[in-house]
């Protein structure tokens, strides 16, 4: 029958030391962790007032995971003058088809 044999206190004490230096040290490096923000291309159904019909657009959506809010992402052209943007949509219905 073989004997168990305790590991000195030194040594045990000496490694959870360790262990705990590490893990709290890759606890705080933002390198390798999801982010806030999490990017989904998705289809989007929207109803046109003017004609009438329901017109299915490709968008880039955005998710807060902290607060729970959606945004699609939007690209606005104004004559000669464009801007990117992000539209909260948190709460909108889009039915799916």
């Amino acid at each position: 029958m073989e004997k168990l044999v305790m590991p000195d206190i030194k040594s045990l004490i000496i490694g959870l030391a360790l262990g705990l230096v590490v893990t709290l040290t890759t606890a705080f490096d933002k390198e390798g962790q999801e982010g806030r923000y999490q990017l989904e291309a998705s289809k989007i159904m929207q109803y046109d007032s003017l004609s009438g019909k329901e017109v299915i657009k490709d968008h880039l959506v955005k998710i807060d995971t902290k607060t729970g809010k959606v945004y699609k992402h939007v690209h606005i052209r104004s004559g000669a003058n464009s801007t990117e943007r992000w539209i909260d949509i948190t709460g909108d219905v889009y039915r799916p088809r």
